[in-house]
């Protein structure tokens, strides 16, 4: 975890969210770290990060997203703490038998898988672009979102804005968005993390 009393500066934070065939894929970084996990479509974790976050942004201190994959998983767990930075950790699941339901299944953690210590605002930010993102390039006009089996939950983000407002977070605009898809300036899927 970064030491917030050393006068060197936090290391650079990247969030990015992709989906494909039914996965949604979570990419972090966090200075030397990188980490990609993959949620199946059979629970709805995307829905559930947002959910998460429109909590802390709401007050609670400590949250966790389970992002189950077939075979394996991981819990992404995010706590703000008094000065209004979040900790992220992601631990592997010690079980990965989640969706099994012939067997007894207990949300126990493994090992450490990424560790980030970031503001909440940067972390905010960060989603809330990627939010927009998935709403201009993964969604139909229904807000069906056809790569990853599940509506793009429209209110929910637009709560999350809304709190988030209160912050000083301003959206980026859809036009941005579009426009930096057609100039490549958009961090596109890579293969490399899967």
């Amino acid at each position: 975890m970064n030491d917030s009393s050393s006068s060197s500066p936090n290391p650079v934070f990247e969030l990015s969210l992709t989906f494909l065939n039914g996965w949604c894929d979570l990419y972090l970084e966090y200075g030397d770290e990188q980490l990609t996990i993959r949620a199946t479509t059979l629970s709805n974790a995307f829905n559930d990060l947002v959910d998460a976050s429109i909590d802390l942004a709401q007050g609670r201190q400590c949250v966790s997203v389970m992002w189950g994959g077939e075979g394996n998983g991981a819990f992404v767990d995010l706590a703000l703490d008094a000065t209004e930075y979040l900790g992220v950790v992601v631990h592997e699941m010690a079980d990965s038998n989640w969706f099994s339901p012939a067997l007894r299944w207990a949300p126990a953690r493994g090992h450490a898988l990424f560790t980030a210590y970031v503001s909440f605002s940067e972390f905010a930010r960060k989603l809330g672009r990627e939010l927009r993102k998935i709403r201009v390039q993964h969604t139909d006009i229904t807000g069906y979102m056809p790569h990853w089996g599940w509506s793009y939950p429209q209110a929910r983000y637009e709560l999350f804005e809304s709190l988030m407002a209160r912050r000083g977070f301003k959206p980026v605009s859809t036009q941005t968005i579009r426009h930096e898809l057609q100039v490549g300036r958009l961090r596109e899927p890579n293969p490399a993390h899967a």
